[in-house]
């Protein structure tokens, strides 16, 4: 029997997952094709222990997976296009994604417009982590010039969130630094210059190392 495969993955929003079940289920179901089986995983760099392979794995010739977004699938895009590799080429499978790439495309396959809408993503997503570099540079020498200090203050231990709450950062914009590269000890300067220690256990507490 054919697996249609819904797969979310969250950072720790349950409203999040639910939204897309919701959106994966409706759009396998406008197709013809309901979800038989769904899968969500939070968010973790370690990508040994990813249940999107363990998903992958158990896919079969024709079998589908659906996303809401290709992000979802992978942190760089080397991961994605091996993700993408693995599921069309290894297991005979299909991937769709329900936001759709672009005029009206859902399914991610061989085809020349599918390359060119991934070769298009990859170069978008470089730009997007240069973007990011330059602002946390770029914040990093407006609190220098405020004078506070960037190194590990003595006797301060501090909470990252009471640090997010002070800060004119979100948690939101933390997690796409994670995402984007930055390690513990850039984020603890842009936070007003916290043990990178603190951070590395936050970082651990929302799944994001």
């Amino acid at each position: 029997m054919k697996q249609v495969i819904g797969y979310a993955r969250i950072s720790t929003d349950k409203q999040e997952a639910e939204r897309q079940e919701l959106d994966i289920r409706r759009f396998a179901e406008s197709n013809g094709t309901p979800v038989t089986r769904f899968v969500t995983e939070t968010i973790s760099s370690k990508k040994a222990e990813r249940e999107v392979y363990t998903v992958i794995d158990s896919m079969g010739k024709g079998d589908i997976l659906i996303v809401t977004e290709l992000s979802r699938l992978a942190r760089s895009m080397m991961e994605l296009n091996g993700i993408i590799a693995k599921v069309i080429n290894d297991k005979k499978g299909r991937l769709f994604v329900t936001t759709g790439l672009v005029n009206g495309i859902t399914e991610v396959n061989d085809s020349i417009e599918s390359n060119a809408i991934l070769f298009a993503l990859g170069i978008s997503a470089q730009i997007e982590r240069n973007m990011i570099s330059e602002r946390t540079k770029s914040a990093l020498k407006a609190r220098k010039a405020q004078g506070v200090t960037l190194g590990r203050p003595v006797g301060k231990g501090g909470k990252v969130d009471k640090a997010i709450l002070e800060s004119n950062l979100t948690e939101g914009q933390i997690l796409d630094y994670i995402k984007a590269g930055l390690k513990a000890e850039a984020i603890a300067k842009l936070l007003g210059g916290l043990d990178a220690r603190t951070v590395r256990e936050w970082m651990k507490d929302h799944k994001a190392l």
